[in-house]
């Protein structure tokens, strides 16, 4: 328990046997370095697939503390999310030639686990029954997805693009201090995968020193954060964060930071990023691996033909979260210290792994410290990170440790929350 690394609001620096890396905190079906190659798996097939395994470290304003000494090794990394744009109904529109243009859904069993975009345009939603999906829109076009090697097929071209795209990138090769000599990835569900690459963004600049030129993201990259035109419409300077399974969902101005740097615990979440100094220094990192992830963007749809979202931050959870910022067909980019703003209000479930048998277990300690926020104690709709924050560690350690599957680790566990 005690080697665990920890680093400040994103992922332990964790792997079996103690062999750390940085995207080893993610259940995947396979990790690729420069020596290592790609095998199909059959997890993550299914669209409700649960993993009751919480990757997530815990810090309470006041009792945890996260360690400050990890805080520049973790800003130096840059992570890449990719997440392929309605997996399962591109890959039916670029096999069947679907116009995109019309109403698509997948159906399993009796319900539609995903739809494309002009579906949901009238009205569709992920797990909606199909008799209530053809109410809505009579001419919705339903496809049975019960055959999932249709998608591990397509999976697997995708992410083999997506491979040799990253481990492509120009590093240090035989560079072997402080881990960073070559570009790594790894494959999270069929339709999303990881990609650290910290190794070319040093590359870059390292080249570049002498030139000392200013990196901008590149046209039509979403940056959280960034001042919106004032001729731009208010919908466009809205984040939604959807939770699928419960339905929870939080709207997230971009435009509104104000009111939410005077609260405490923002500002503390927010001074373990360092200074403004330190932002423009990891900015340019950030800025350089959007020009690289927009690369491999491009070169995924050149060869494969999917539409993908790209999302580019510091951590894995991070990089996760960014992908799903702004869609269909984007690259998105969230700097950590602006990460409190979508962290804070966002539903609990939406943390990766964190899944429905923990959220009970969580649900009382979480009723007992927000009761205030409760409305008088009624049923929440959903609980947030920010209510999480307000339980002390030993309370969610007595919470935890209320199950069997976690009576030897529910420290660990809580950590990890």
């Amino acid at each position: 328990f005690n080697s665990i690394k920890q680093t400040p609001a994103s992922l332990p620096l964790m792997g079996d046997n103690n062999n750390y890396h940085y995207l080893s905190t993610y259940p995947s079906c396979e990790e690729s370095s420069t020596t290592s190659s790609w095998e199909d798996s059959d997890e993550n097939d299914t669209y409700n697939k649960s993993n009751d395994d919480v990757k997530e470290p815990n810090y309470h304003p006041k009792q945890n503390q996260p360690p400050s000494q990890n805080q520049g090794s973790n800003m130096n990394r840059t992570i890449l999310h990719l997440d392929v744009d309605c997996f399962y109904c591109q890959c039916h529109e670029l096999i069947s030639s679907f116009p995109p243009s019309k109403p698509l859904a997948v159906q399993q069993k009796h319900i539609l686990v995903t739809c494309n975009y002009e579906a949901r345009r009238r009205g569709i939603t992920k797990l909606m029954l199909k008799t209530e999906a053809l109410k809505r829109c009579p001419t919705l076009t339903i496809v049975d997805g019960s055959d999932l090697e249709i998608y591990r097929k397509e999976s697997r071209k995708i992410y083999e693009c997506f491979r040799s795209a990253v481990l492509a990138l120009p590093t240090f090769g035989d560079r072997e201090e402080d881990d960073v000599s070559t570009c790594t990835t790894k494959k999270g569900g069929m339709d999303e995968m990881y990609a650290d690459i910290t190794a070319a963004v040093q590359f870059y600049l390292d080249q570049q020193q002498s030139h000392l030129s200013v990196v901008s993201p590149p046209d039509g990259t979403f940056v959280y954060g960034q001042d919106e035109p004032q001729s731009s419409s208010q919908s466009h300077s809205m984040v939604c964060i959807r939770e699928d399974q419960s339905g929870a969902q939080v709207q997230i101005n971009t435009r509104n930071h104000t009111n939410k740097q005077q609260t405490p615990l923002y500002r503390q979440l927010m001074s373990q990023w360092g200074n403004k100094h330190l932002h423009e220094k990891y900015r340019q990192r950030i800025h350089v691996a959007s020009t690289l992830a927009n690369q491999i963007k491009k070169k995924i749809k050149e060869v494969t033909g999917f539409t993908t979202c790209m999302g580019v931050s510091v951590s894995p959870m991070l990089s996760k979260i960014t992908s799903d910022l702004k869609k269909p067909n984007s690259l998105n980019i969230l700097y950590p210290w602006q990460s409190a703003d979508i962290i804070l209000p966002m539903p609990l479930r939406k943390i990766p792994e964190l899944g429905s048998k923990t959220l009970r277990l969580l649900t009382p300690c979480l009723e007992e410290y927000n009761y205030s926020a409760s409305a008088g104690g009624t049923k929440r709709d959903y609980w947030t990170c920010s209510d999480l924050l307000n339980v002390p560690r030993n309370a969610i350690l007595s919470a935890l440790s209320g199950s069997k599957a976690l009576e030897t680790s529910c420290e660990r566990q809580c950590d990890l929350i």
